[in-house]
This record gives C-alpha cells, structure tokens and sequence, in this order.
C-alpha cells in the first residue's frame, strides 16, 4: 500500500469530513459529534502556529489525519488522529505522529496534550507507547500529555 502525508488544503474539506463521519460515527458510534464535524475549519490550525495533515492513498482518497492546535505558552494539542480501518497496522498513524512531532520540536512546544476515548484502546496503547500519560480520566474519556 502506498501513500503520502500532506499538508491539509481546502479542496480536501468534503473528504475529510466524510472520511471522519466513516471513523467517528459509522464505525465506534459517536453519533453527537456529527454537528462538530460538519462544521469544523481545518485550514484554522496554521493561523494560529499549528498544523493539520492528511494522509492520501495513490486514489487520492484519504486515509489518515492528524492535527496540532496551538494552545499558548508554547502548549500544543494534539487533535483527529485517524486512520482508516482496512490502512491501520501499516504504519501510517506513527508516520503521521512522527509529522506533528517534528512540527513541535520545530515550533518549540513544551508539551503536548490529547484527549482520547475508552473505545479507542488501541489509540490509547498507541499514545503511551509514544510517552503520553494519562492525566485524567472523567468517564469514558483520557485526558492524556507529554513533554517535549
């Protein structure tokens, strides 16, 4: 399987939305987030010293994303990483993470911070494994972070 990582563009908007509704509410049943997704403005996080990616396939379908929202005092969030079922265990997620990774250490970020599902227990493995710990838990959602 071969794919890219690149920079989010606005031609990209629909596709990212419907690949979006695939994973969050067709797939692990977030129904309540329809109207979040729908209206979501990914090309905001570079106005504000963060980034959004996406992953493409050689269709130019996607099939990953990923985000870093700016918080201040050089804090970073860490947002929407997804890959699409039938791409997962292909190393596409560590390939996107590595991207906000490298985007951080550039733009000196201190510390990163997500917040993750129970349902998602293998993006929550996934974090750990890459330093994350966990911080909170307020019900059936992980307040997780790390330093740089």
């Amino acid at each position: 399987m071969e794919w890219d990582i690149i920079e989010y563009k606005k031609e990209y908007r629909e596709k990212v939305i419907s690949f979006w509704i695939e994973i969050c509410i067709d797939e692990f049943g977030f129904k309540e987030w329809y109207t979040d997704i729908k209206e979501i403005k990914n090309e905001e996080y570079k106005n504000y010293n963060g980034n959004f990616w996406i992953a493409i396939n050689n269709k130019n379908e996607v099939i990953g994303t990923i985000a870093l929202k700016n918080l201040g005092d050089r804090n970073a969030y860490l947002k929407s990483l997804y890959v699409k079922k039938e791409y997962r265990k292909n190393g596409i997620a560590k390939e996107l993470f590595n991207k906000v990774m490298e985007f951080a250490i550039h733009n000196n970020y201190k510390k990163i911070g997500l917040d993750t599902y129970k349902v998602f227990e293998h993006a929550i493995k996934f974090y750990e494994k890459n330093k994350f710990v966990i911080k909170q838990q307020i019900g059936e959602q992980y307040i997780m972070e790390r330093d740089l």
